[in-house]
């Protein structure tokens, strides 16, 4: 088969949801394996679904060259990848080439470029590497920003449980949101928000994937406020920021039936506005299954802080309630999470401010949330479901708390194209 007839077969099956297999392989090799070649389409990059885009129609290819003719030896990278959004009319695209020496530590330089969009004021440490080019698109976020951003990435195993990862990324962001929820440039008259530039370092190092201490600092400029100069013109403020997030997770087992995941993350930053890197502490709904250590009961930038502290306690089953020859494999879970955070403003903790129009507001008197769920309940050939139900537990002092009971209590559905 040609490589034409087996793209063409992919995005027939895919659109059908007829033969692909339910394995989630993200990868299918189009060349042979016993060559040095190796060429995959990315199945991940064929269809996605947001609520600025709805959906997203593209594809991507990863180029492998082995030059010792193993795994384990020295490769050459190269990835691409283009998306087109529906709603607005806009195309995405990303690209990277890397290098990876063989032996033990596994050490990797690389250069990338993206032109795409991305969940604004991420507060997790950053899962973007250059093997993972495309920002969080296929997460159901309201608050999105336009990013096209560059960056050169050293990562390498300096000890047998022990990678390090150092960055400079440099990054012009456009937010598509305001405080009443997104914004459409092209649906709006041509109206744009103000691009703010980002330079950025940083460094991630972790332990056994179990401890991970990130350390940023970089520049940046606030279009919204403005200095007079000199000559009496006003002037973007260059702000220097600064932000760390230590986090430490660990699985324990629970007889034979069960696991339980313990998550702590603490982060600080000198950040005083959302364009300088503060936190987000949720707010956010995935469009798959992603509710791990999240706060599911938070509206979009209802949530922000640039100190804060977490603890997530997740009991999960790892075995599947039944199984219906994969179709439905359900396995259940309860999660209790916590978290304090505070805005640090001009030397004191403040609950609550405001920027830009934008209300911010940080659980000074802490955050509570129960939920439970249950994930894989249906899985049809690339379109996996689940459910989930959460419970916010506030203090009646809090700026956040709701009084209606029926507000503190979210409920949710996950239905996500995995192929």
């Amino acid at each position: 088969m040609t490589l034409k007839s087996k793209l063409m077969a992919i995005a027939a099956a895919a659109m059908l949801f007829g033969t692909l297999p339910t394995a989630q392989a993200q990868y299918l090799r189009l060349t042979k394996a016993t060559s040095k070649h190796g060429l995959y389409f990315d199945m991940n990059k064929l269809y996605n679904f947001n609520l600025y885009e709805y959906s997203r129609w593209g594809a991507g290819l990863r180029y492998i060259y082995s030059f010792d003719g193993h795994p384990a030896g020295r490769q050459l990278w190269a990835d691409a990848y283009g998306g087109y959004g529906v709603n607005d009319y806009m195309w995405k695209y990303g690209a990277a080439i890397s290098y990876k020496a063989g032996g033990n530590s596994q050490t990797r330089v690389g250069l990338s470029f993206v032109n795409d969009l991305e969940h604004a004021g991420s507060r997790n440490l950053e899962s973007y590497t250059l093997t993972n080019l495309s920002a969080n698109s296929t997460y159901m976020a309201i608050r999105f920003s336009h990013i096209m951003r560059a960056a050169v990435t050293v990562e390498s195993r300096v000890a047998p449980r022990l990678n390090v990862k150092a960055s400079l990324r440099a990054s012009v962001e456009e937010y598509l949101f305001n405080k009443d929820g997104m914004v459409y440039p092209l649906r709006n008259g041509g109206y744009r928000e103000h691009e703010r530039d980002f330079l950025e370092a940083a460094v991630v190092v972790d332990y056994n994937n179990r401890a991970k201490l990130s350390l940023r600092a970089g520049w940046t400029n606030l279009p919204f406020e403005k200095v007079v100069g000199d000559m009496g013109w006003l002037n973007d403020r260059n702000v220097f920021f600064v932000r760390g997030i230590a986090q430490y997770s660990r699985a324990y087992p629970v007889g034979q039936k069960g696991q339980f995941n313990l998550f702590c993350q603490i982060g600080a930053s000198t950040a005083k506005t959302p364009y300088s890197r503060m936190f987000d502490m949720g707010g956010t709904l995935g469009s798959g299954f992603y509710f791990t250590n999240a706060f599911l009961t938070l509206r979009p930038a209802e949530m922000a802080a640039n100190v804060y502290a977490q603890v997530c306690g997740r009991l999960a089953a790892v075995k599947p309630l039944w199984n219906l020859y994969g179709y439905s494999a359900p396995k259940a879970y309860i999660q209790a999470n916590f978290a304090w955070g505070a805005l640090w403003i001009d030397g004191e903790l403040v609950g609550s401010t405001r920027f830009d129009g934008l209300p911010l507001q940080a659980p000074e008197v802490g955050l509570g949330e129960l939920s439970a769920g249950v994930t894989n309940l249906l899985n049809l050939n690339g379109l996996q479901i689940g459910a989930a139900a959460a419970y916010q537990i506030t203090s009646r002092w809090a700026s956040y708390h709701r009084d209606d009971p029926n507000e503190r209590l979210a409920l949710l559905a996950s239905a996500t194209l995995i192929f």
